[in-house]
């Protein structure tokens, strides 16, 4: 029996049927997506419409929950009409599911759980958004209550109360800000323990795969195999080879503390935590500089958007010049008669600069992703060092397993770290990661010009 649905747009883009299997969505659209990519079509003018088009249709399809409201209610309730329709709601968890897809997607939460660094900023910008509001609400209030006090005999103490009133408005934004803050600190810390739980618990599970058995040759060789075809299915996913890496990159320095805490006197153990405490050092380092470039570059580009702006503006002011100046004696329009005016860009020129501003928003976008990138590789890498320590210092169980789980995690972390992409897979590559890497290469790029 066929599935009903309310619309097939979607599912028609992307030229499957409306039973497909998550597996051939995902295969449909990276085909169609290396077919219509703008870059691999720099003569088609419709590619980059089809591609957006493309991206839109994976976007919701690729998400269960998103698919399962569009085959109920349709196109229009994705785009924010119909039931359940609100728009700023739906622009907020298109947002949200877009850079979780950006990320790997769901197929890493097992491992990592989710990356909460959107989510929080959502939620600190909807609660001062509240905030805001209740804030200009007292503000109108107390407005209200001064100005009906207010007669010709009180001036002073009008004044005062002004003065007073200011001061305890300012009082009270300052406690409810304190008090957001501290709210959003507890939601994040116990969403943060209770994904460490999860993901304490899921690591346990996978690694009992090696640890609970005899250990021999062919069940170990067994157990790298299973890794290697989970590892060969999650290099797929957007940043999968960078989120693999940044998971055995841990793994590695976590089991390694704990091996080579049993030789040499525990002095080995001593020189991996303080390569440990090296690497934290470096990813924080890392991501504070990456965000301070992509804000340098957003910079730059809004000024050089002024810029593009006000020389289109000039030329059009020119020609409307040149138009009206085939009148004698009749000024041009923007004539002040009299001082020298800095000669309008040409058509030409104003085509390089508009190349030159949509080559800098591409950086831009790949530098956003660097940054966001550094930050969420930031959060993984923190909440699998704590969810690492409570696996490798479980007091429940033996010291004997605890070095049996170290060897497990060592055997998965080389897996991991040695994962990569062949010639033609490295082509299905999406568009996303294409953007970070030229971002990565640019710099380097220049310095070696210098």
């Amino acid at each position: 029996m066929a599935k009903k649905i309310a619309d097939s747009t979607y599912y028609d883009i992307l030229g499957v049927n409306p039973e497909a299997t998550d597996l051939e969505i995902k295969k449909a659209y990276r085909k169609l997506a290396i077919k219509y990519h703008p870059d691999k079509n720099p003569d088609d003018p419709t590619a980059a419409a089809k591609f957006q088009e493309l991206s839109a249709a994976y976007q919701v399809l690729s998400t269960p929950a998103r698919r399962q409201h569009y085959d109920e209610f349709g196109l229009e309730s994705i785009n924010g009409g119909g039931p359940g329709g609100d728009p700023s709601a739906m622009e907020m968890q298109d947002a949200a599911e877009m850079f979780t897809m950006i990320f790997g997607g769901n197929a890493f939460v097992d491992l990592i759980g989710e990356i909460s660094l959107f989510s929080d900023m959502t939620k600190m910008m909807v609660e001062e958004e509240m905030h805001e509001t209740e804030n200009s609400e007292v503000v109108d209030i107390s407005q209200l209550r001064i100005t009906d006090g207010t007669n010709n005999n009180n001036n002073n103490a009008t004044v005062s109360d002004k003065k007073g009133g200011k001061k305890g408005k300012d009082t009270k934004k300052k406690d409810g800000k304190m008090a957001q803050a501290n709210r959003f600190m507890e939601e994040r810390q116990k969403s943060h323990a209770i994904q460490v739980a999860n993901l304490e618990k899921s690591l346990i599970n996978k690694i009992s795969v090696w640890t609970e058995t005899d250990k021999s040759a062919a069940v170990t060789e067994s157990f790298k195999e299973k890794i290697r075809l989970e590892a060969n299915d999650l290099k797929m996913e957007s940043f999968g080879i960078e989120i693999l890496h940044s998971i055995g990159s841990t793994y590695l320095l976590k089991s390694g503390t704990v091996l080579k805490s049993q030789k040499l006197f525990g002095l080995g153990g001593i020189g991996s935590k303080f390569k440990e405490k090296g690497a934290v050092v470096k990813e924080s380092w890392n991501a504070i500089t990456t965000i301070i470039d992509a804000q340098s570059s957003a910079l730059k580009a809004e000024e050089s958007k002024k810029r593009l702006e006000n020389e289109r503006v000039s030329a059009t002011i020119k020609a409307e010049e040149e138009n009206n100046s085939s009148s004698p004696g009749t000024p041009g329009i923007g004539s002040t008669g009299s001082g020298a005016k800095s000669t309008p860009l040409s058509q030409a020129e104003l085509d390089a600069l508009a190349a030159e501003q949509a080559e800098m928003e591409r950086t831009l976008m790949g530098k956003m992703l660097a940054a966001a990138w550094s930050g969420s590789k930031l959060e993984i890498q923190t909440k699998l060092r704590e969810v690492c320590d409570n696996v490798l210092h479980d007091k429940s169980v033996s010291s004997r397993k605890r070095l049996e789980r170290a060897e497990a995690l060592k055997i998965i972390g080389r897996i991991y770290k040695d994962t990569v992409r062949s010639a033609e897979e490295q082509e299905e590559v999406q568009v996303f990661e294409e953007l970070f890497y030229e971002a990565k290469q640019k710099p380097k790029k220049a310095n070696k010009k210098k």
